[in-house]
């Protein structure tokens, strides 16, 4: 059973797991009580390059449209151009940012997404404020929109 990055992150942390890189760059594990069980690590295993960009860039607390919390946001490997995409650690919730201390939004890439992965989106008419280019798909847009 393959599990998404976000449930392997979960796990890790509800179970007390720590994470670090060693002088070589090579990821090390470290449970509360020793050796890990070998379910966890094969369900590790394909998510070590995330784990160590992770790591390396740290994550980021926002505000999550999927979930509706705040949540700690994590890079994914995922990059196109300026832009690299982040996910939230409860829902998996993904976005594209040029600038990771700026909070998800909604911006052409994630209105693509949308696009790519519901079948219909439908957009508030362009007099309320809001304008197209807001993707009505996520619960608002957010708390500086009225």
């Amino acid at each position: 059973m393959k599990s998404s990055l976000s449930e392997v992150l979960r796990d890790l942390r509800n179970q007390g797991i720590v994470l670090s890189l060693d002088e070589s760059s090579k990821l090390r594990l470290r449970g509360p009580k020793g050796s890990l069980s070998p379910e966890l690590l094969e369900r590790v295993k394909p998510h070590k390059e995330a784990l160590k960009l992770i790591l390396e860039k740290g994550t980021k607390v926002f505000f999550c449209y999927g979930c509706g919390k705040q949540t700690e946001f994590y890079p994914t490997p995922k990059i196109m151009d300026v832009f690299r995409q982040w996910a939230c650690s409860e829902c998996g919730w993904e976005f594209w940012s040029r600038d990771f201390n700026a909070p998800p939004d909604n911006t052409l890439l994630t209105i693509m997404r949308a696009f790519r992965n519901s079948a219909v989106v439908r957009y508030a008419p362009r007099e309320t404020g809001h304008g197209p280019q807001h993707d009505r798909t996520v619960p608002f847009c957010g708390p500086d929109h009225p």
